[in-house]
């Protein structure tokens, strides 16, 4: 159950961008209708305008909370308290009815399925909190600095402790570490299975050259000019193709980021049905240098076999 403020959330966090009237909707909405229902279902949250109104209050559910408890917008849901409360039966749990008024998918998993909203005064009475919060939520420009914001905060606020989303997600790091790890191996293999053709076709081309690889040798060619030959021709195939894989791929994940071009249900990543793409400039470097100092790698053979020939051979026939 987390305590909000309908005016201030959408300023710090994209609460905006997840709220739905449907649990698991056809598909997202235009920016502007987007931002008139997350309006509508904000400014209905409001404990203060519930009161004004004298309508019951609201609360928001997680998509997969929503759809484990089978409830609808509409619908009435009970929040019940661990604070207790003195009758004539006895001790029992505070109880609070509350009006489902919209429905919180962001596609993350652990959080549609436990996340409830409420308006933050709402809360604090439910829980008899009085004037006090359990937390506070901290929005930052740079995610990737979550860390080092935590740890400032932590020496400024003494009594307190502070989390980032990097530690309450370390598990699932951890599993995307690994997959990472995986797949850069499994990429590598690709590569290196894809630079035997060029082993091979160089090996076909020594073979096919042979007679004027005898003439040269013959004419005063050194062993390493004629290594050089076979490692430049290598060179330029290995990058020629490097560099235009390179150059689709980035084209590729353009694509992607920029049209519906594979239309996925909503729900399975944030923010809508479209694939989310996020272009790594190091992990792109570093596939790209693999790559290509793998070809450079695989011309020392053809070429060295080249070097090694010995002219009398190919011409003995001739």
């Amino acid at each position: 159950m987390r305590g909000i403020d309908p005016q201030q959330e959408p300023s710090v966090t994209r609460i905006s961008s997840y709220l739905r009237e449907s649990i698991y909707s056809l598909g997202p909405l235009e920016e502007e209708e987007q931002r008139r229902l997350a309006d509508s279902i904000l400014g209905r949250l409001s404990h203060p305008k519930a009161r004004a109104e004298k309508i019951p209050d609201g609360i928001i559910l997680g998509a997969s909370l929503a759809q484990q408890r089978d409830v609808r917008i509409g619908d009435t849901g009970k929040v019940i308290s661990s604070e207790q409360r003195m009758t004539p039966i006895g001790d029992v749990p505070r109880v609070k009815k509350l009006e489902v008024i919209g429905i919180f998918e962001s596609g993350i998993s652990g959080y549609d399925e436990v996340l409830a909203f409420a308006d933050y005064r709402l809360v604090q009475k439910i829980f008899r909190m009085g004037k006090e919060v359990s937390g506070l939520g901290v929005s930052i420009r740079d995610p990737e600095t979550a860390s080092e914001m935590a740890s400032e905060l932590q020496q400024l606020a003494t009594g307190f402790l502070s989390s980032n989303w990097a530690d309450e997600n370390k598990s699932l790091f951890q599993v995307m570490k690994l997959e990472k790890i995986g797949l850069f191996l499994i990429l590598t293999l690709i590569i290196v299975v894809a630079e035997f053709n060029i082993i091979n076709s160089m090996i076909m081309l020594v073979a096919e050259k042979s007679k004027e690889i005898a003439i040269l040798k013959s004419l005063g060619a050194t062993d390493g000019s004629v290594r050089r030959i076979f490692v430049f021709q290598g060179v330029v195939i290995g990058l020629t193709g490097t560099v235009v894989g390179v150059i689709l791929g980035l084209a590729l994940c353009w694509v992607l980021g920029t049209f519906n071009i594979i239309d996925i249900p909503p729900g399975v990543y944030p923010g809508g049905n479209r694939i989310p793409v996020l272009i790594d400039w190091y992990d792109v470097g570093l596939t790209t240098i693999c790559s290509f100092l793998i070809c450079m790698l695989v011309t020392i053979y053809p070429s060295s076999k080249a070097a090694r020939m010995n002219p009398v051979d190919p011409l003995r026939y001739e």
